[in-house]
């Protein structure tokens, strides 16, 4: 099979990843177009292109959701996250602790959706800054 077959099935609607070959998922450029038509290819890949940041870039934009699969080094970034959580409150979860346990970060989260203090580190979640934020939010 080749590339061009491979990404056509890809890119159909009931999509039947064990009919791709496995070496394909090793393939960069491959990899990048596949991404393009959907950022959870990102989930096959080979580990070593969970930390290249052109694809785990390309696949949390296509899908945000991809942050879970992508290497720590993108779970600590902030701008990657604030990013990823915009689309997606929960995806805080998949950040690396840091950041949860990071006030002047959880104040930006908070900041984009309310929801996302539950997944604040717990010294956080009773933050009266925080608190205060999220009522202003309510209001």
């Amino acid at each position: 099979m080749n590339k061009e077959k491979a990404l056509k099935i890809w890119k159909s609607e009931n999509v039947d990843v064990s009919k791709i070959p496995i070496e394909f998922w090793s393939n960069k450029s491959f990899i990048i177009k596949a991404i393009k038509l959907n950022g959870f290819a990102l989930q096959y890949v080979n580990k070593k292109f969970l930390k290249d940041p052109e694809i785990v870039l390309e696949a949390i934009k296509q899908e945000p959701a991809t942050l879970k699969f992508a290497d720590k080094i993108f779970k600590k970034d902030k701008k990657i996250v604030l990013s990823a959580i915009k689309s997606f409150p929960f995806l805080l979860k998949y950040a690396d602790k840091s950041l949860k346990k990071s006030k002047s970060f959880m104040l930006e989260a908070v900041k984009l959706d309310n929801e996302t203090l539950q997944y604040a580190d717990k010294s956080l979640q009773n933050d009266p800054d925080l608190l205060k934020l999220v009522k202003k939010k309510n209001v």
